[in-house]
């Protein structure tokens, strides 16, 4: 029967495409290059998050700012956001509004975007960009979008609170995850370094945007029932901090394999190794 025929079909192309996901998970080793972006995440998130408070502040004013501030904290565990809370309050306070200041935030912030790009060209088998230029346009397109669906995200949840929208938490969490999406989408259609239509890139997109947001509500039920209060203050909440990334950079890197593998199987002669070292970051 026909509907007997579209199951089949469609289970035989799922089997397909996870054997496709297995195989390239196998060959590039997804948990090892997770751990090499989460430090890279550890060391550029404090420059990532003062850059786009003072971008903001600048450009739209503090208030706007704190708001920010507060969005992306909210997608951290909640060990870790008083550390990380005092630590950005102290940039911030030592840190003068200048073009100079600004720019050596901003090349500690897309470190991060480089590590990626370099996880990304492993994962496609292509190579990195050759041009220290193109790569750092790519990064700054990245985070130029990531800065504005953080803009717009904040603008809805506070939009969302002065009109009293019924259902906060459901908006709120909603909003959250179209801006996660907004944000991912640019790093999976220009990091692989190979021509890809923009829809090709928006199931990692999805994924990455809901699986944080799944990790996000599983760190919060962990340590609020599960977590041992023995790890305590600056220390446990590094370990959180560093646990979550590690995590986070895994689910990241699983929607790049995932769309790697919906674009079909990888050349039988694989391209040149695209980098040694990953942790390098390009």
């Amino acid at each position: 029967m026909p509907s007997s025929f579209d199951t089949e079909a469609v289970l035989a192309r799922t089997a397909v495409l996870g054997r496709r996901v297995y195989a390239t998970m196998k060959r590039v080793d997804v948990g090892f290059m997770a751990g090499s972006v989460a430090y890279q995440a550890f060391m550029s998130l404090l420059p990532l998050i003062v850059v786009l408070y003072l971008l903001v502040a600048m450009v739209a004013g503090e208030q706007l700012a704190a708001r920010v501030l507060e969005l992306t904290e909210a997608v951290l565990p909640t060990e870790t956001r008083q550390l990380l809370a005092t630590a950005v309050s102290s940039q911030i306070a030592t840190t003068a509004t200048s073009i100079v200041s600004l720019a050596i935030l901003l090349w500690g912030a897309i470190g991060l975007f480089r590590t990626f790009q370099t996880a990304f060209a492993r994962i496609y088998e292509t190579t990195t960009k050759t041009s220290r230029v193109d790569q750092l346009l790519d990064a700054l397109v990245t985070f130029s979008i990531v800065l504005v669906a953080t803009l717009a995200a904040a603008g809805a949840a506070t939009a969302s609170v002065v009109v009293r929208v019924p259902f906060f938490d459901l908006v709120s969490a909603t909003v959250l995850l179209v801006g996660l999406v907004v944000a991912f989408l640019p790093m999976y259609y220009l990091f692989p370094n190979t021509a890809l239509p923009l829809r090709n890139a928006l199931p990692g997109a999805l994924i990455a945007a809901g699986g944080w947001t799944l990790l996000q509500w599983t760190f919060q039920l962990y340590l609020q029932h599960v977590s041992s209060p023995n790890v305590a203050g600056a220390l446990g909440a590094i370990l959180v901090l560093l646990t979550w990334l590690y995590y986070g950079s895994y689910l990241v890197l699983f929607g790049a394999v995932v769309n790697a593998s919906l674009a079909g199987p990888p050349p039988s002669k694989p391209s040149a190794d695209a980098v040694a070292d990953v942790s390098e970051g390009g």
